[in-house]
């Protein structure tokens, strides 16, 4: 069986390679399962209060520069900009952290650079500081060089929305261990739970996680550490729960009381007692988000799997109750030869109140073996749900080149505000990231695409591509039924059907090898196109 291969360990002179993004190795299969079954949420549209909304602009862009650049965290500000934390550099070998300001058009009209003169550094999260909507929180990491050895600096620094420092707060690691902060959460408006990963900074230990606890003043007040045993963690999200207090902790590793589950799901006290260990739905293997939609219910999305063996990684969302039963689950599955993956842990669920869904990211096309550099095309697949977990929508940008969506949060208008990376592999030895923005509205869309980026963005697609003998038409959610059209590149039609179920193979075994456009029309609208490469 293949295995889905950990980002390279760092060497020691390099202390940091390339952002954690946790495409992990699976291990043997699961051997139980939870049985889902159905419970109406009609009532949960009550518990979201309905807040005033107003127009956005919409957009698709990325910043082309000659520096390595990886967007990890993006929030919204009161006044519409939008905020970007994450690293950059000459090189993937060599990053320092940085925060961008973009106005709500997507232009940048601010950012600031925060080097480290004796290693690298990063910023990995941005959250609104309790009771004001004008300064933000970010954690992140640097590394220190003495003559003792390398050690590893947390760092939680206060801004404004202007980009201006208010504070910072350093706690220092033990030497030749590294903080890999992940997820944060404020409790009320007293106290700050981070989760973080906890590893060798020659990447020779087997990464631990840890939960630390801090008041607003970022005085560290208790802290919980988890050592790995397995041999391996990584951390995923983070919740706390009003009802008892406790903290809810998300993470993939097999340990504990559990032989198959990956998903493990500790429960902390608020002062990081440990109380309790249990297993995730067992078909979840990596990248899972956790979200809360009530006192007693939340959702759970991550990839998922059945049978264990790639490219069959799939999505699924699950309702939970706080007893771990599975309520509901909707499934979106892949072509066979299609690995369909999702984007980061804990950063890929974002719910809207204004409008009583959720949006949650994958990456369509995703070549496990190749995922730092792939060579050919991925699409950033957003899916919309009702929370009843009714899929409403399923829209695809990108193709063009290999896109990993790092974050997605949710924005003022009902819509959505998506930032990660770009490999551009057309480029003849690229080694770069750049990082990119998606603005979608309420209905996940982008109304306002340059004529030339029409094709970026899509509710239809064919793939693989490029593909051989065949080719297979996916349609979003959304639309029953659409009429593809394929042609040769002189204009002329070559392939007219009507497509009425989510994916139909094509087979095209005497088609020559070449480049042929497409479209997909459904009501007279063309909801689809791009160019299709017959390998």
């Amino acid at each position: 069986m293949q295995s889905i291969p950990e980002l390279p360990a760092a060497p020691a002179s390099t202390i940091n390679l390339l952002p954690e993004v946790n495409f992990l190795p699976i291990p043997k299969p699961q051997q139980t399962r939870i049985r889902s079954c159905y419970f109406s949420l009609l009532a949960l549209t009550l518990f979201f209060m309905a807040l005033p909304t107003q127009s956005q602009t919409t957009f698709f862009k990325w910043f082309p520069t000659p520096e390595h650049e990886v967007a990890n965290d993006i929030t919204q500000t009161a006044h519409g900009d939008y905020l970007i934390v994450g690293e950059k550099g000459e090189t993937s070998e060599s990053l320092h952290s940085f925060i961008m300001q973009l106005n709500q058009y997507g232009s940048i009209v601010n950012e600031i650079e925060l080097p480290c003169l004796s290693g690298n550094s990063r910023l990995k999260t941005i959250d609104k500081m309790p009771g004001s909507d004008h300064t933000f929180l970010l954690t992140g990491s640097r590394d220190s060089v003495s003559q003792n050895g390398y050690y590893s600096i947390l760092t939680l620094t206060v801004i404004s929305d202007s980009l201006q420092i208010i504070t910072s707060k350093d706690q220092i690691s033990t030497k030749g261990r590294r903080y890999l902060p992940w997820k944060g959460k404020f409790a009320g408006d007293s106290n700050f739970y981070l989760l973080h990963q906890y590893d060798s900074i020659g990447g020779s230990g087997a990464p631990d996680i840890g939960v630390s606890k801090f008041d607003l003043s970022f005085t560290k007040i208790s802290t919980f550490h988890h050592a790995a045993q397995n041999p391996w963690y990584a951390a995923q999200d983070i919740f706390f729960r009003e009802t008892d207090h406790t903290i809810q902790i998300f993470y993939i590793g097999q340990d504990m009381d559990s032989k198959y589950s990956l998903l493990r799901i500790l429960s902390l006290s608020e002062n990081l007692d440990f109380v309790a260990s249990y297993p995730g739905p067992d078909q979840i293997v990596t990248n899972v988000s956790a979200t809360r939609l009530s006192d007693s219910l939340f959702f759970l999305f991550g990839t998922n799997t059945q049978t264990l063996v790639l490219p069959h990684q799939h999505l699924g969302c699950y309702l939970l109750n706080d007893s771990l039963v599975v309520m509901k689950t909707v499934e979106l599955y892949n072509s066979p030869d299609t690995l369909l993956y999702a984007g980061r842990g804990g950063f890929n669920l974002s719910l809207s109140p204004e409008t009583s869904t959720a949006f949650m990211t994958g990456i369509y096309n995703f070549d496990v073996d190749n995922h730092n550099w792939q060579t050919t095309p991925t699409w950033i697949q957003l899916l919309k749900t009702d929370l009843n977990l009714n899929l409403i929508g399923n829209n695809f940008f990108g193709g063009d080149a290999a896109y990993v969506p790092y974050s997605i949060k949710p924005t003022t208008d009902g819509g959505t505000i998506i930032t990660g990376h770009r490999f551009d592999y057309n480029i003849p030895q690229n080694q770069q990231y750049d990082l990119f923005i998606i603005k979608t509205d309420s209905s996940g869309l982008i109304v306002s695409l340059a004529e030339n980026q029409k094709e970026l963005m899509s509710e239809a697609i064919l793939f693989p591509n490029p593909g051989s003998e065949y080719c297979i038409a996916l349609l979003g959610a959304q639309h029953p039924s659409a009429m593809l059209r394929l042609f040769d590149l002189r204009g002329a039609v070559i392939l007219s059907m009507e497509i009425r179920q989510q994916q139909t193979k094509i087979d095209l075994p005497d088609l020559a090898k070449g480049i042929y456009p497409y479209t997909f029309e459904h009501d007279g609208k063309v909801i689809g196109s791009g160019k299709w490469v017959r390998e």
